[in-house]
């Protein structure tokens, strides 16, 4: 059977129907929307099948396409499942993420100029002669509106005609304004801006001209604010019930490998390599499955297919470029609280948060809500639910990478501390084929030392992890394990060969911190027999026997490595 073609970074679902793309069938969910409401709002971080999604709801309710139902639709489960409503809507599309926000009266204009050419493209598909005005936002969609319903008295629609608005990225453009320039956030989105007065025209016409909506969007940081003129919509982000509607459950990811890769092609470890980078999303507390990042999947099948070989970085470009933006978000309101806690969840992996969806802009922002604000970013996600609140975790391997980009970004900003790239790549290369930390060590004492003057940090222990990880993280050589669980107890650092057949050994280390006013010899002694007592307890784990392991007991006074000893762990 020959392979199909992978439809990457395509979201238009016509076209990737008639092309004969692979396709993961989520239209079991367009039925369960109908169930759950008129108006309904779905959040998800960005590249996760949003649009796409959109499109097929829009394709699904269209009236043009009832001519082309079963060439779209007869494969998957709506199409041989129809609903009552199938091709019964006119369909009115919004996409806010090409909205340019880099001061208000661009973002105005660019508003303006997305609700006419929206508008304008409705008229021509239903072939619609409709006076357009270019006027304020509001005013373009109440004319249009009263010129709609004008057309059903006349008979050029049918005189039941309603609407399905699909509103895609909602909070796109809002988000970027947000992080950039809270005042004229404020002024357009907030109190009486022209975005709110806007959704309070959709909601007048709601369940008259506009039966049904669905927005999509990434933060309900904006939410309240931005559509608290349209108070009818219903948040379905967290339910059970859509936990795998957007993303790639494991048996999807297995169904997409097997429609496109050649078997002889087909390289050992695929599916955990994907698991390990890729997996580990849970949306609901309750939710039943956890799924891929499937825009990520998708880039990395892709690249197997043409050149027969994984992508030399498991992050695209265009995805790093969207995560880069997130730093204005991630800086936002209280950016030193936000960096501790961010250096928190790099080394112990997660966090724990009372509340996922209580946000409202104006109100004090916590560090409960940067959490969140991290959850739907995608940069955690649900572990679990207990009685001290939901514990998140980072998804994936992918995700700690960017942990360690924002810091780095963060120290060398802050400290205008230039990291030595080529200096980091030739340590890690000693630690690797010459089994030697020494190059390693002396770059995290300078960084430490820079990081030590900073009068407002409380330096310990976690910095000196914290450090070695960031510069570990930059090299390809090895995947990065903090915390890491053995024997029920946790190893500081290990660092696992990224290729299972390289003659890189794993490097397990253990630190141990001691403040200067606390040192002597036999406190530097103490720690030192610790850290050695400690790796040879990890090093027994079941996992490591048979493994070729090099262990480091490191003691740190202050900003700088008094001890630094190459435990021998004697097993066979």
């Amino acid at each position: 059977m020959p392979v199909k073609p992978i439809p990457y970074g395509l979201d238009d679902y016509n076209l990737l129907i008639k092309d004969g793309c692979a396709y993961i069938d989520k239209t079991m969910y367009i039925h369960l929307l109908e169930l759950a409401g008129y108006y309904n709002t779905f959040l998800r971080p960005r590249r996760f099948g949003k649009s796409l999604f959109a499109s097929t709801l829009g394709y699904y309710y269209d009236i043009n396409e009832i001519d082309n139902f079963d060439l779209l639709f007869s494969n998957t489960y709506i199409g041989q499942n129809p609903t009552s409503k199938k091709n019964a809507y006119y369909i009115l599309k919004f996409n806010f993420s090409g909205i340019r926000a880099k001061s208000p009266e661009v973002m105005f204009e660019s508003f303006t100029r997305k609700i006419y050419d929206a508008l304008r493209a409705f008229c021509i598909s239903y072939h619609l002669d409709i006076t357009l005005e270019m006027s304020s936002p509001e005013a373009q969609l109440s004319h249009f509106f009263t010129e709609f319903h004008a057309c059903r008295q006349t008979g050029l629609v049918k005189s039941d005609a309603k609407i399905y608005v699909i509103i895609d990225e909602y909070d796109h453009f809002a988000n970027e304004l947000l992080s950039s320039n809270y005042e004229a956030f404020e002024n357009a989105i907030t109190r009486d801006g022209f975005v709110r007065v806007w959704y309070e025209v959709l909601k007048e016409v709601s369940g008259t001209i506009v039966e049904r909506i669905f927005i999509t969007g990434v933060s309900p940081m904006t939410l309240d604010s931005l559509t608290s003129g349209f108070n009818i919509s219903l948040n379905f982000s967290m339910d059970r019930d859509f936990n795998e509607m957007m993303g790639f459950t494991r048996t999807e990811v297995e169904q997409l490998i097997q429609e496109t890769i050649i078997p002889e092609d087909l390289p050992v470890g695929l599916m955990d390599t994907l698991t390990e980078h890729y997996n580990g999303y849970c949306f609901s507390e309750d939710g039943k499955e956890r799924v891929f990042n499937s825009d990520m999947v998708l880039y990395y099948l892709k690249h197997y297919q043409r050149h027969h070989e994984p992508p030399r970085t498991l992050l695209n470009r265009s995805a790093v470029s969207d995560y880069g933006k997130l730093k204005g978000l991630i800086l936002f309101e209280t950016p030193q609280d936000n960096v501790k806690t961010l250096e928190e969840i790099v080394l112990t992996g997660y966090t724990t948060t009372e509340a996922l969806d209580d946000f409202v802009i104006g109100q004090e922002f916590e560090e409960g809500h940067f959490k969140a604000l991290l959850f739907y970013l995608g940069l955690l996600t649900i572990k679990e639910a207990g009685a001290d609140g939901v514990r998140l975790q980072i998804p994936n391997e992918v995700m700690k990478g960017l942990y360690l980009k924002f810091i780095k970004n963060i120290i060398t900003g802050e400290m205008k501390h230039a990291l030595k790239t080529d200096q980091i790549k030739e340590a890690m290369h000693q630690l690797g084929y010459e089994n030697s930390c020494e190059k390693l060590i002396i770059l995290t004492e300078d960084l430490l030392h820079a990081l030590s003057n900073r009068n407002s940090i409380g330096f310990d222990e976690k910095h000196v992890k914290l450090v070695m990880f960031t510069y570990a993280r930059m090299s390809e050589l090895y995947t990065l394990k903090s915390e890491y669980e053995a024997l029920k107890k946790y190893a500081d650092l290990i660092f696992m060969p990224q290729n299972d057949t390289s003659e890189l050994a794993i490097q397990m280390f253990e630190f141990k911190y001691i403040k200067k006013s606390d040192e002597s010899e036999e406190t530097i002694a103490a720690a030192l027999a610790e850290a050695e007592k400690q790796l040879m307890e990890y090093s027994s784990a079941e996992e490591f026997l048979g493994k070729n392991i090099t262990c480091w007991a490191i003691v740190f006074v202050g900003d700088k490595c008094v001890e630094r000893v190459n435990v021998y762990v004697g097993r066979e």
